[in-house]
């Protein structure tokens, strides 16, 4: 497997999130996570995917992320995934870090799990998530004045994410440098930064675009 844009996220899972290969072959390749409920592939062609994912995946198969459309109709319909993310690949492709501004970030404790599941709102109950994505030391916040301002993270297949500026917080550039945190984070420790955005997002676009991140070829699908 040749690393590209594309397939940023099937590296990165691979590499420092415990994901195993599982597949690697002429079409494409697959790469599972340590808990067994999570397919990532970079294989295009849907009838092909499904033939190789069966035999992988003999149990049920929670969720399964694609780059095309033809995956993700083939997928959707032979594993009975009926939930759906359309999302852009976005990579931080330099080498040297952003500089990030002298804000006070550090690492989330357990303490502010309750006040930052009341501000993200990808899931209904986003407590248990939080915490622990926290747990995993996988969480920081802004702090302005001791107070608790923005968070921002990783999520288990490691793209970055769960980035949020509570109201009274924003227009300050908070957004930006905690994204620029985590950039530097990563590259810090020898990792591509990379994170999904989901279509429509345009804020989120535009706090890319500004940290320097390039946008991958492919379209990026989240099924489950």
């Amino acid at each position: 497997m040749e690393k590209n844009l594309n397939n940023i996220d099937l590296f990165a899972l691979m590499g420092r999130e415990n994901g195993s290969l599982v597949y690697d072959g002429p079409e494409g390749s697959i790469v599972q996570d340590a808990e067994k409920s999570t397919f990532l592939t970079d294989i295009l062609d849907g009838d092909a995917l499904c033939r190789i994912l069966r035999p992988l995946a003999p149990g049920k198969v929670h969720t399964v992320v694609v780059k095309s459309r033809s995956a993700q109709q083939a997928v959707s319909t032979a594993f009975g995934l009926g939930g759906k993310d359309f999302c852009t690949q976005w990579v931080y492709a330099q080498d040297e870090p952003p500089a990030v501004p002298a804000f006070d970030i550090r690492p989330l404790e357990l303490c502010h799990a309750k006040q930052a599941a009341a501000h993200y709102h990808l899931f209904e109950d986003a407590g248990p998530y939080i915490t622990s994505r926290i747990a995993a030391g996988r969480m920081w916040g802004l702090f302005d004045g001791g107070r608790l301002a923005g968070f921002a993270g990783t999520h288990p297949e490691g793209s970055m994410g769960l980035l949020e500026v509570f109201p009274e917080f924003r227009r300050r550039g908070y957004g930006l440098a905690l994204e620029q945190y985590l950039i530097a984070w990563h590259l810090s420790r020898g990792w591509t930064p990379f994170s999904h955005v989901i279509d429509g997002n345009e804020a989120s676009i535009c706090l890319q675009k500004k940290a320097g991140m390039v946008c991958a070829g492919l379209p990026t699908i989240w099924l489950y």
